[in-house]
């Protein structure tokens, strides 16, 4: 008789409602890696001050594209365009920065390249929302064709060319900002 098998025949807790489930393969890796984590030679760097800082650093923009993204998979939706629609808000935002700072001060314009991206960015995604619940059709097709437009277009609207942001100083303070101490 297996493990399983006697739990489920002593009345079934969680403990054996776990072993029959499928996140038993994730359970165990986590646990394991957690062991491996614990027991190197590494844990007291790993887990310093500085280190988890600047983890937490690294993944706060990416953390905030992921709740948006579990949101959607939480109530059952798909949205495949999100990286292609974020890369396509990131042109558009660097390229009105480059109009806008040939006209006004470099504070308000770096403000509204942000603000006029956002709105497109807001705007598209009204867009597949229409077109996924008036028009009914799959939120797969939708998404899948949205990111293959924006991603074309993210690289079409400069020609393929980078646009570096070193003209821009007052851009990479407003990137490198640490909130912890409110200065870049």
């Amino acid at each position: 008789m297996s493990v399983s098998q006697s739990l489920t025949a002593k009345g079934g807790g969680p403990l054996a409602r776990l072993l029959k489930s499928r996140e038993l393969s994730v359970v165990a890796v986590l646990l394991l890696l957690f062991a491996v984590m614990f027991f190197s030679s590494a844990r007291d760097s790993f887990f310093g001050r500085g280190n988890v800082y600047n983890v937490l650093q690294q993944v706060a923009l990416l953390s905030l594209f992921a709740i948006g993204e579990t949101i959607v998979i939480v109530t059952s939706g798909i949205d495949l365009s999100l990286g292609s629609l974020i890369a396509f808000a990131g042109m558009l935002t660097a390229l009105f920065l480059i109009k806008f700072a040939a006209v006004l001060v470099l504070g308000p314009a770096i403000l509204l390249a942000i603000l006029l991206a956002l709105a497109i960015a807001l705007a598209i995604g009204f867009f597949h929302a229409t077109l996924v619940h008036k028009l009914k059709l799959p939120p797969f097709v939708v998404t899948l064709a949205a990111l293959l437009v924006l991603r074309s277009q993210a690289a079409v609207l400069n020609g393929q060319l980078p646009i570096t942001i070193a003209q821009f100083p007052e851009f990479i303070k407003l990137a490198n900002i640490d909130p912890a101490k409110g200065t870049p």
